[in-house]
């Protein structure tokens, strides 16, 4: 809940309602959002928070024990206006590195990209329950950032 309006992920997009579950409001398409490179609002990817964010994960909370294939993974979005190297790592609460991801590799400018990470650490077991930080980071020095709540 965010100033009275009640938001939900799925395995495709976002919803919000402002009316307590009555009535709902789905986005899917386009946006203009932030990308993770510039800071000029361009129609590249879809935005959680409409114009606020660079970066969020999806389906979030998720569940990688459940035999589900929408649920038991998340997808973690983001922008680029320019072609870059990316990496992308998730880290615990205490700050330790649980898995990287993506480790230098070309992504497309003028896109929208989403990484795949199916609730495994790096040595493919599946994590505990709790709250995971994922970081993106450009080779040209451009970062995000974002939470992950894992549930079993």
């Amino acid at each position: 809940m965010v100033d009275d309006t009640l938001w939900v992920t799925g395995s495709e997009g976002i919803a919000r309602s402002k009316d307590w579950g009555k009535t709902w409001e789905i986005f899917q398409g386009v946006t203009r959002v932030e990308a993770l490179d510039d800071n000029e609002r361009r129609d590249i990817g879809i935005s959680s928070r409409f114009d606020e964010v660079e970066t969020y994960a999806y389906p979030n909370p998720f569940t990688p024990k459940r035999n589900d294939r929408f649920y038991s993974q998340t997808k973690i979005h983001y922008s680029l206006v320019n072609e870059t190297v990316i990496s992308v790592s998730i880290y615990n609460y205490q700050g330790r590195l649980i898995k990287k991801l993506v480790d230098g590799e070309f992504r497309a400018g003028g896109l929208a990209h989403d990484e795949l990470w199916d609730g495994k650490d790096s040595n493919g077991i599946v994590i505990p329950n709790g709250v995971y930080f994922y970081v993106i980071k450009s080779d040209k020095g451009d970062s995000a950032r974002g939470k992950i709540m894992v549930l079993d």
